[in-house]
C-alpha cells in the first residue's frame, strides 16, 4: 500500500513536470521528471517482486546484507535476522573493512579464530539454502594455468545440489552494540570442498547439516563439551552438486 501511494505521489510529480516542459525547459522540471520517472519504475519491479512467488534474484544473499536464521530461543525454533558479515562483540565498525572475508568460518579453525571460538558452542544457527555461488578464475575452472601474457578473468559459478531442494548450513553469530545500533551478525560454515566442486575451481563448499542433527546444533546452553557437535560436521548431509557458468568478465 505504501509503494502504491508513493507511486500516486510520483505520477503527479512526473505529470507537474512534464506539464512545465511544455511551456519551459527548466533544470528543475527536467530533473524532477528524471527522478519521478526512475522512482516509478524501481517502485513498480518492487511491486511485482511482492506480488511473486518467484524471488529470483532478490532471494540472493551477500555478504553485509540480512538474511534469515534459525536459532534457538527459550527451547523453541526462531527465525530472525541476521548480517551476513560476522562481527564480534566488543568490535567497532572498521572490523568490517579490516576482516572483509569473515563471512565465512573455516571448520579447521572454529577452536583457533578469537572470534569464531568465542561463539562456538554458545551461539548457533542454521541458514537454509537451496543453492550457492561462487567467484572463480577462468583458468581455475578450466583446471589449467594462466597463459603467458594472459589476464586474469573471473567467472561466477552456480552450484546447485542434486535431488535436494534445501539444505541446511551450520552457522554462528555474535551480538554487537559498539556502533550506532545493535548488529546481530553471523558467518557459515565451511569445509574442505566436495570433489566436483574443486573440479569447478573452487576450495571450499558449505558445511550441510542432516535434519536429524538440527537440535544437537542448535540447542548449545553455552556448552563447553565442543565435541557433541562433531556428529553435525562428520555426519554431514551428502551432496553432490551440478554447476554451471553464470558470468564470466
Amino acid at each position: 500500500a505504501a509503494k502504491e501511494k508513493e507511486i500516486f505521489v510520483q505520477s503527479k510529480r512526473l505529470a507537474d513536470a512534464e506539464r512545465k516542459l511544455k511551456v519551459k525547459e527548466t533544470k528543475v522540471a527536467l530533473n524532477d521528471k528524471r527522478v519521478a520517472t526512475n522512482k516509478i519504475d524501481k517502485l513498480k519491479k518492487d511491486l511485482k517482486y511482492i506480488s511473486s512467488e518467484d524471488v529470483g534474484e532478490y532471494g540472493r544473499i551477500f555478504p553485509h546484507i540480512y538474511a534469515p536464521l534459525i536459532v534457538m530461543e527459550k527451547g523453541e525454533r526462531v527465525i530472525r535476522p541476521f548480517r551476513y558479515h560476522l562481527r564480534p562483540k566488543g568490535q567497532g565498525p572498521e572490523f568490517d573493512r579490516k576482516f572483509d572475508g569473515n563471512y565465512n568460518a573455516r571448520l579447521d579453525r572454529l577452536k583457533e579464530v578469537f572470534w569464531w571460538k568465542s561463539v562456538f558452542g554458545k551461539n548457533h544457527g542454521l541458514m537454509a539454502i537451496s543453492k550457492f555461488w561462487e567467484n572463480v578464475k577462468l583458468n581455475n575452472y578450466e583446471g589449467r594455468k594462466l597463459k603467458k601474457g594472459e589476464d586474469e578473468k573471473n567467472v561466477v559459478v552456480e552450484f546447485e545440489p542434486r535431488g535436494l531442494d534445501q539444505i541446511l548450513v551450520p552457522c554462528i553469530f555474535d551480538s554487537n552494540d559498539e556502533g550506532d545500533f545493535s548488529l546481530d551478525s553471523f558467518a557459515l560454515i565451511t569445509d574442505e570442498p566436495n570433489p566436483e566442486v574443486k573440479a569447478a575451481g573452487h576450495d571450499r563448499t558449505p558445511v550441510f547439516a542432516k535434519p536429524e542433527h538440527i537440535d544437537t546444533w542448535l540447542e548449545t546452553s553455552g556448552s563447553k563439551d565442543l565435541s557433541k557437535f562433531d556428529i553435525v560436521f562428520k555426519d554431514k548431509q551428502s551432496t553432490y552438486f551440478e554447476h554451471s557458468v553464470e558470468v564470466a568478465s
